[in-house]
């Protein structure tokens, strides 16, 4: 599972390079893991944990605490308040805590493997299994990169003509879908932190559950945000128009400015959502970059503006980019990756909704070996036995591995290699126990190749 990442350097930053802290090699964030307590099975003591996979030179861990927004007062559980080092490795840290269970089999899970094994200049298919939650499921691809981010200079729109209404927040219902983020949505929330949150059904009454959250909603919907800064926390009604038609949707907000004990209110921010999904936001200032944060949020993507101490603008404008997509996905759940000619590792997000609108997001690792180590392979298909050459210029061990199409691995063995071509026979019906495809993976020289098979009775 992938999860959001918030108070990015001890603010309400995005991550786009601006560093509040002090020292600039010191590291600051928040990991949202709400997500995990979906799929605890039962009441009881689990293990929470954070693991640091260093590569690199040894590090030092200042501060690392779990916090529980669920009670009535936050929780918080230190388990690293001074400073330890960790090394090259992994650095292991955890939390005893006892955790309750949420409805644990009313939820879709994805339980195949991450990592999916395929050869170059052959298609690769993947069978996306489910566990939970209420069939029939809707599977999709999520694309991580769907818009293109422009900031530039324009005059503010003019808002001549246009009827305000004093508000704090409001749900619409236009006629017609509105785009985001490789989804349509039926209805959004619209806010006086000029917040726009996108949903496919009834709207949900807030619950705080964060302190970093502007808007923070009960079921997580995707948002586009048109700034976070400090002067925003906390709410006011504020003038704001909102204008629907056929192709688009306009939103202007005022700000509220008191001198002499007097109120006064001038343009904001200007917001246009169109039917082709294009989102653009113009200040009524221009501002320097450092202060602004236009950013798009979604479960599998979130999008910035680009990070320049030294450009100045007033509007930010995403466009969607239509992908290219190696990956497609069926109505059955079968994920195929067309065939490339290029060796390396291609990732793609599923995601599966059930009957119940909940819904579960799992990244995929296709990896895709491109050296010649195994010779033909055959019979292919087989019912029985199969037959294959592996070639090396000198004595060694190797490793052989059999995959399912969902990547579970079936069968290990560690050989001796003579120097030359060595036979290998396998009887598959030891381990292949239902017709389809399977890979056979060969590992040897710091090298390895996969290739497929198919079993048939």
């Amino acid at each position: 599972m992938d999860f959001p990442v918030f108070n990015f350097q001890g603010g309400p930053f995005c991550m786009t390079g601006v560093d509040s802290l002090a020292e600039p090699d010191v590291l600051e964030f928040g990991i949202d893991i709400t997500d995990l307590k979906k799929y605890i099975p039962e009441n009881g003591l689990y293990e929470v944990f954070l693991n640091i996979e260093n590569h690199g030179v040894p590090g030092e861990l200042q501060y690392f605490s779990i916090i529980d927004y669920s009670k009535p007062a936050p929780e918080e559980h230190q388990i690293v308040s001074s400073t330890e080092m960790f090394f090259t490795g992994d650095n292991y840290y955890f939390q005893l805590l006892n955790l309750e269970s949420r409805n644990f089999f009313d939820y879709p899970k994805v339980i195949n493997e991450t990592s999916i094994l395929g050869e170059i200049n052959n298609k690769t298919e993947l069978n996306i299994f489910i566990e939970g939650g209420q069939t029939p499921y809707e599977y999709s691809i999520e694309y991580i990169k769907t818009y293109s981010i422009q900031t530039s200079l324009k005059a503010y729109p003019s808002d001549q003509n246009v009827d305000y209404d004093t508000i704090t927040s409001i749900k619409i219902f236009p006629d017609w879908k509105v785009p985001l983020a490789n989804e349509l949505w039926d209805s959004l929330s619209i806010n006086t932190y000029g917040i726009v949150g996108f949903y496919n059904k009834e709207i949900a009454v807030p619950e705080r559950r964060y302190p970093y959250e502007l808007y923070p909603e009960a079921n997580r919907p995707t948002l586009f945000s048109s700034y976070a800064r400090y002067q925003f926390y906390g709410s006011y009604p504020k003038p704001a128009s909102i204008q629907i038609s056929d192709t688009e949707i306009e939103i202007f907000l005022k700000y509220r400015k008191i001198i002499n004990s007097i109120k006064y209110y001038y343009p904001e921010l200007h917001i246009q959502l169109t039917k082709l999904g294009v989102i653009e936001v113009t200040y009524s200032d221009s501002i320097p970059q450092s202060d602004i944060c236009a950013q798009i949020r979604s479960d599998i993507g979130n999008y910035f503006v680009p990070y320049s101490e030294s450009e100045v603008f007033n509007t930010v404008t995403f466009t969607p980019i239509i992908p290219d997509s190696l990956f497609t996905i069926d109505s059955t759940g079968l994920l195929a990756m067309r065939a490339v000619s290029e060796p390396g590792v291609y990732e793609v997000y599923v995601k599966v909704k059930d009957a119940n609108g909940d819904e579960f997001t799992k990244r995929f690792e296709f990896n895709i070996i491109d050296e010649n180590l195994i010779g033909d392979l055959y019979p292919n298909p087989s019912s029985d036995f199969i037959n294959f050459n592996l070639q090396t210029g000198i004595e060694q061990s190797g490793i052989i591995e059999i995959f399912d199409i969902s990547g579970r691995l079936l069968y290990k063995e560690t050989t001796n290699l003579n120097a030359g071509i060595n036979t290998i026979n396998l009887n598959i019906n030891d381990f292949c126990h239902g017709d389809g495809c399977y890979f056979l993976r060969a590992s040897f020289d710091n090298k390895s190749q996969v290739k497929r098979f198919i079993f048939m009775r």
